[in-house]
């Protein structure tokens, strides 16, 4: 295998498919598990070494439709994924077998496309609403189309309303193509009173059932109405999800059936202009456009961006305090663009790059450097994009993830 290093250079030009259409020889060295441990190992290497010389980080960025996932295409070398932007899709999924007149009308979930709830480790979670406000819930790999079913959820979530969090394990010790890789996620019926205890399913691909618990948490959490479904953000080790005033922690692996919360900064605004994601390995939430505040002057098209502060061992006492924000930008566009403005709203942050947040304007995603105020504009067709659904960043792995199934043949 190490004499075939060198031919790492070759397979980076082509996609992955046609690098195994070559020869036997090249197919049986691409699915060979030594040679993506390698050939990730020289990725990580490069993209350290870009990050090092400061480089730019100029991936394309695109929206996968039909639906709501804002995809992050790496910077080369890599096996090059050809014509994504036209190609990519979930629209091969089947239609699922339960009759459509045994299913609630949800205009913004329809019952044969689906929605794409989370993103993880190049992962996407998709779900589909069954009878009596039950789910079904899939993963699928979109670069592979390979996919798996989870089964329908135990209870009636009782609206259509719901949180939705998706983790899958990513350890930089084992290649992402690992079969050790694994996965979790929690799915409960969102509340907008204030509740100091609630029920929720886990499911775990170790065990592949879903699990029933009641879940505490001491300090009380409410949801908004800003979007029909709340996506959680894994990060740390556990999920978060953005609830009315402040943000709740739950970690479902641990079965202790206790969640805590982190209050928003004072000066967060409007929860119909918030957005919650990672980027660089911390978890940001950010606001555009800023909403009016009595208290100080605001300009049109502004916004900001806060970072959790991680605290060490033995400071837990202060997990709810909003003293644990730092405010890491603030921005106004108009002093950038230099043009006029249509409404936009913040849609995620770049999980590599920590200067770059998207926004969405109609029909466009502005792709803005917050430290060199750069920008680019990327036309978009899909009308709803962050003002009625919830966008979800995919950034694609260097290497397609396998999906943890042992009934799903894992060849690439």
């Amino acid at each position: 295998m190490h004499s075939e290093i060198q031919k790492v250079n070759v397979f980076c030009g082509a996609q992955n498919l046609e690098c195994k259409c070559v020869s036997k020889r090249w197919c049986s060295i691409i699915s060979d598990p030594e040679f993506h441990c390698i050939y990730l190992s020289r990725q990580r290497h490069f993209f350290k070494k870009l990050q090092d010389e400061g480089q730019e980080l100029d991936q394309e960025v695109f929206i996968m439709g039909p639906y709501n996932v804002l995809v992050i295409v790496p910077k080369g070398p890599s096996l090059a994924y050809g014509s994504l932007k036209h190609d990519l899709s979930l629209s091969f999924q089947r239609q699922d077998s339960i009759p459509t007149d045994k299913i609630p009308v949800i205009p913004w979930m329809n019952a044969s496309m689906g929605f794409v709830f989370a993103s993880s480790n190049g992962l996407l979670l998709c779900g589909k609403l069954g009878p009596e406000y039950k789910y079904k819930f899939s993963i699928w790999n979109p670069l592979t189309r390979h996919h798996v079913e989870l089964p329908l959820t135990q209870t009636s979530c009782g609206s259509p309303k719901v949180a939705v969090g998706f983790m899958c394990n990513h350890d930089e010790n084992v290649f992402v193509s690992s079969p050790k890789l694994r996965f979790s996620m929690v799915c409960f019926a969102a509340f907008f009173d204030t509740r100091f205890s609630f029920q929720v399913e886990v499911f775990c691909s170790e065990t592949w059932q879903w699990t029933k618990r009641v879940v505490s948490c001491p300090s009380g959490v409410s949801f908004s109405l800003d979007y029909h479904t709340t996506l959680g953000v894994f990060h740390d080790g556990k999920l978060y999800f953005k609830g009315e005033n402040k943000l709740l922690v739950y970690d479902p692996c641990k079965n202790d059936g206790v969640a805590s919360v982190i209050n928003f900064p004072w000066e967060y605004g409007n929860s119909d202009k918030r957005c919650m994601g990672v980027s660089c390995g911390s978890l940001r939430i950010g606001e555009f456009p800023t909403p009016w505040n009595r208290h100080r002057y605001v300009r049109d098209f502004s916004g900001r961006i806060w970072e959790l502060v991680v605290h060490r061992d033995g400071e837990e006492e202060e997990a709810a305090s909003s003293s644990r924000w730092r405010l890491v930008y603030e921005f106004n566009l108009a002093d950038i663009m230099k043009q006029h403005l249509h409404y936009g709203i913040i849609m995620g942050f770049h999980p590599q790059d920590e200067a770059i947040v998207f926004i969405n304007f109609g029909q466009q995603i502005l792709c803005l450097n917050l430290l060199t105020h750069s920008f680019k504009l990327t036309h978009h067709c899909h009308e709803t994009l962050g003002s009625y659904f919830p966008v979800t960043p995919l950034l694609l792995p260097c290497w397609p993830t396998r999906i943890p199934s042992s009934s799903l043949d894992h060849s690439l």
